[in-house]
Protein backbone atom coordinates (compact mmCIF):
# COMPACT_ATOMS: atom_id res chain seq x y z
CA UNK A 1 0.00 0.00 0.00
CA UNK A 2 1.13 3.10 -1.09
CA UNK A 3 0.46 6.08 1.65
CA UNK A 4 0.34 9.86 -0.27
CA UNK A 5 1.70 12.96 1.90
CA UNK A 6 1.54 16.42 0.08
CA UNK A 7 4.21 18.77 1.01
CA UNK A 8 3.27 22.11 0.17
CA UNK A 9 6.05 24.94 -0.41
CA UNK A 10 6.36 27.97 -2.57
CA UNK A 11 7.34 26.98 -5.56
CA UNK A 12 10.23 28.77 -8.08
CA UNK A 13 8.42 30.25 -11.09
CA UNK A 14 9.24 32.56 -13.49
CA UNK A 15 7.56 33.99 -17.01
CA UNK A 16 4.39 35.55 -17.41
CA UNK A 17 1.95 33.13 -16.50
CA UNK A 18 -1.58 33.61 -15.18
CA UNK A 19 -4.93 34.60 -16.08
CA UNK A 20 -3.51 35.50 -19.56
CA UNK A 21 -3.54 32.17 -20.55
CA UNK A 22 0.32 32.56 -20.82
CA UNK A 23 2.66 29.31 -19.84
CA UNK A 24 5.49 29.28 -17.13
CA UNK A 25 8.40 28.03 -16.51
CA UNK A 26 10.36 26.59 -13.55
CA UNK A 27 13.09 29.79 -12.73
CA UNK A 28 16.29 29.49 -10.51
CA UNK A 29 18.25 27.96 -12.96
CA UNK A 30 18.87 25.55 -15.68
CA UNK A 31 18.83 22.56 -13.58
CA UNK A 32 14.83 23.35 -12.62
CA UNK A 33 13.97 23.34 -16.48
CA UNK A 34 16.29 20.12 -17.40
CA UNK A 35 14.35 18.09 -14.50
CA UNK A 36 10.85 18.81 -15.48
CA UNK A 37 9.34 15.18 -17.30
CA UNK A 38 12.37 13.72 -16.20
CA UNK A 39 12.35 10.29 -13.64
CA UNK A 40 15.10 8.52 -11.99
CA UNK A 41 15.62 5.49 -10.15
CA UNK A 42 18.07 4.57 -6.74
CA UNK A 43 21.04 3.21 -8.09
CA UNK A 44 20.59 1.03 -5.06
CA UNK A 45 17.39 -1.14 -3.54
CA UNK A 46 15.58 -0.16 -0.40
CA UNK A 47 12.72 -1.56 1.52
CA UNK A 48 9.47 -1.45 -0.36
CA UNK A 49 7.21 -3.29 2.11
CA UNK A 50 7.05 -6.50 3.30
CA UNK A 51 5.70 -9.57 1.43
CA UNK A 52 4.78 -13.19 2.20
CA UNK A 53 8.55 -13.72 2.54
CA UNK A 54 9.41 -10.80 4.54
CA UNK A 55 11.01 -7.76 3.10
CA UNK A 56 10.56 -6.52 -0.50
CA UNK A 57 13.10 -4.41 -1.88
CA UNK A 58 12.84 -1.97 -5.09
CA UNK A 59 14.31 0.45 -6.62
CA UNK A 60 13.09 4.09 -5.34
CA UNK A 61 11.68 6.55 -8.09
CA UNK A 62 11.91 10.63 -8.19
CA UNK A 63 9.30 12.20 -10.46
CA UNK A 64 9.73 15.48 -11.62
CA UNK A 65 7.04 17.50 -13.33
CA UNK A 66 5.42 20.84 -13.78
CA UNK A 67 2.39 22.07 -11.97
CA UNK A 68 -0.32 24.82 -13.43
CA UNK A 69 1.78 27.52 -12.06
CA UNK A 70 4.78 26.52 -13.57
CA UNK A 71 6.47 25.39 -10.32
CA UNK A 72 8.65 21.99 -10.43
CA UNK A 73 6.59 19.35 -8.47
CA UNK A 74 8.46 15.95 -7.15
CA UNK A 75 6.76 12.89 -6.58
CA UNK A 76 9.11 10.62 -4.37
CA UNK A 77 8.37 7.04 -4.25
CA UNK A 78 10.27 5.50 -1.65
CA UNK A 79 9.81 2.38 1.06
CA UNK A 80 6.04 1.90 0.97
CA UNK A 81 5.33 5.89 1.10
CA UNK A 82 4.66 8.08 -1.61
CA UNK A 83 5.65 12.04 -0.80
CA UNK A 84 5.44 14.87 -3.21
CA UNK A 85 5.43 18.81 -3.26
CA UNK A 86 7.25 21.73 -4.90
CA UNK A 87 10.44 21.86 -4.85
CA UNK A 88 12.97 25.19 -5.30
CA UNK A 89 16.00 25.06 -6.91
CA UNK A 90 19.14 27.05 -6.46
CA UNK A 91 22.18 26.28 -8.60
CA UNK A 92 21.59 22.57 -8.68
CA UNK A 93 20.17 22.14 -5.16
CA UNK A 94 16.89 21.30 -4.92
CA UNK A 95 14.78 21.62 -1.53
CA UNK A 96 10.99 20.37 -0.82
CA UNK A 97 9.14 21.95 2.36
CA UNK A 98 6.12 20.66 3.88
CA UNK A 99 3.88 22.74 6.57
CA UNK A 100 5.10 20.55 9.59
CA UNK A 101 6.17 17.61 7.62
CA UNK A 102 10.08 17.61 7.73
CA UNK A 103 12.14 19.41 4.71
CA UNK A 104 13.87 17.45 2.29
CA UNK A 105 16.93 18.19 -0.05
CA UNK A 106 19.40 17.17 -2.84
CA UNK A 107 21.08 18.25 -5.64
CA UNK A 108 21.19 17.29 -9.39
CA UNK A 109 24.38 17.18 -11.90
CA UNK A 110 23.13 17.56 -15.46
CA UNK A 111 26.09 16.33 -16.53
CA UNK A 112 25.57 12.98 -14.79
CA UNK A 113 22.24 13.32 -15.15
CA UNK A 114 22.14 12.34 -11.32
CA UNK A 115 20.61 13.62 -8.26
CA UNK A 116 21.43 13.17 -4.84
CA UNK A 117 18.57 12.98 -2.75
CA UNK A 118 17.79 12.51 0.95
CA UNK A 119 21.24 11.25 1.11
CA UNK A 120 20.62 8.70 -1.74
CA UNK A 121 22.05 8.46 -5.74
CA UNK A 122 19.60 8.27 -8.21
CA UNK A 123 19.95 8.23 -11.69
CA UNK A 124 17.65 8.92 -14.99
CA UNK A 125 15.26 6.01 -16.29
CA UNK A 126 15.82 5.78 -19.38
CA UNK A 127 13.27 3.19 -19.54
Amino acid sequence: MIAGLLLGAAGCTSGSGGSDGGEQTPAGDDACAALVGKSFLSVTEGECGLGPNGVVLCHWRLDFDEDEQGALTLMWMHSDVGESGTVTCDDGALTMNGGGSPSYSGTYDPDTETVIWDDLEYQLDES
